[in-house]
């Protein structure tokens, strides 16, 4: 009798502790499942935001094209945005194919928390030519697509390994390191085809945004030139030289910066520059020379500084 009691004892034990541990586990898988949830969602944010800066960034450069008169390097430019859109687009449904493929076959969200026992079911949902190994090639035939105009960009799967929030939140799935679909859970893949869409659509921003600058310099910078207005070319020792300082061709007198021999000098409402200082004596022999002022104009256009100089010749009388 003793040692049934005992024999029952030692198995209520291991029982309770295989609960506890089994509880434990439970708990754990829906930590993590958590995490990576919230950092799905994020990226998910993050992704919607991405697209509508590309886009914007795409219209924003046909728009100034137009205004300056679609020159030829222009619609280049133009065209070639309308590919980087396309090839985007085209990959970006790849991804969400795979993503809306793996979400269909889950009955319910909460069987996400259990990660363990997903594994390996990837590879069963995409064991086509889509799976994650022709998502990979895809991946990187998009990235020598989208070097033609950004060339210091790394591969795509380079850079997804060193994500640092997408590598400790696959860390605590066990996943760390693995970014082939097939050997990983639900839950790592769809957070994995998350971030793969928003590095897409990060590198078609930048190269969008790279494009536009193509535009502006081949357009309105050409036209853009810093010009100056005398009162006279000719001032005696010791009298104001009078000048109005502008940018011709420039619709937009916002923002502009103006100084003449590195001193700051007002800008009018009209984008005029006032230049006014008192040419100094120098005791030369009486006569008219040469001497030269410097004049600089600061602006922001389309999103890049710009600083505009100019040389200006005038003569000094010496009485």
């Amino acid at each position: 009798m003793a040692r049934q009691i005992i024999y029952s004892i030692i198995v209520a034990l291991l029982a309770g502790g295989l609960f506890f541990q089994h509880h434990r586990h439970q708990q754990e898988q829906r930590r993590i499942w958590v995490k990576l949830r919230l950092l799905n969602a994020s990226l998910l944010v993050a992704n919607e935001q991405n697209e509508e800066a590309a886009r914007r960034s795409a219209r924003e450069t046909e728009s100034l094209v137009r205004r300056i008169g679609s020159q030829q390097q222009g619609v280049r430019v133009v065209k070639q945005n309308e590919e980087i859109l396309r090839r985007t687009t085209q990959v970006v449904g790849v991804l969400r194919n795979m993503r809306s493929r793996l979400l269909h076959i889950l009955p319910r969200v909460e069987h996400l928390s259990d990660l363990a026992s997903n594994k390996g079911g990837v590879a069963a949902v995409l064991a086509d030519s889509t799976g994650g190994a022709s998502v990979h090639r895809q991946l990187a035939d998009y990235t020598a697509f989208i070097r033609q105009f950004l060339p210091e960009l790394p591969l795509l799967q380079a850079r997804q390994a060193r994500d640092p929030v997408l590598k400790e939140a696959l860390a605590d799935a066990g996943g760390a390191g693995q970014f082939y679909y097939d050997q990983a859970s639900f839950s790592e893949a769809l957070v994995m085809l998350t971030q793969q869409e928003t590095a897409v659509w990060a590198y078609a921003t930048a190269a969008l945004g790279n494009q536009s600058l193509k535009v502006t310099y081949c357009g309105v910078l050409d036209k853009v030139r810093a010009r100056v207005m005398t009162v006279a070319d000719t001032v005696a020792a010791g009298e104001k030289y009078r000048a109005a300082l502008f940018l011709g061709a420039l619709q937009d007198y916002r923002d502009l910066r103006m100084s003449v021999n590195g001193k700051a000098i007002s800008v009018l409402p009209n984008g005029e520059g006032r230049v006014e200082f008192i040419v100094p004596k120098s005791g030369a022999a009486p006569g008219v020379s040469p001497t030269f002022w410097r004049g600089a104009i600061q602006t922001s256009m389309y999103g890049r500084d710009s600083t505009f100089e100019v040389l200006v010749r005038y003569f000094v009388r010496h009485n």
